[in-house]
């Protein structure tokens, strides 16, 4: 995970072997947010994050695996889940 104000990009770097999917819960990024779950799996193509914020605020979420970026206006207490194909 990185993450920077206003931004968090999910998977920027994955090993090239043992880490075809898996799932990450708990981590903080420096947006005063928290990723509560990260799931990818790199066979079916797919990656999600669900964030939780605590405060009102505009994310812009990027997956290293993927072109897309999504923005997100999140308010506090609330959760969205950001997903990615590729």
């Amino acid at each position: 995970l990185y993450s920077d104000s206003g931004v968090i990009e999910i998977l920027p770097a994955l090993p090239e072997s043992g880490f075809s999917s898996g799932t990450v819960t708990g981590l903080r990024a420096k947006t005063r947010a928290e990723i509560s779950e990260l799931v990818w799996d790199t066979e079916t193509g797919t990656a999600y994050a669900v964030i939780y914020s605590d405060i009102d605020q505009k994310i812009t979420v990027f997956c290293g695996l993927s072109d897309e970026e999504k923005t997100y206006e999140i308010k506090a207490g609330e959760s969205i889940k950001a997903e990615f194909s590729f």
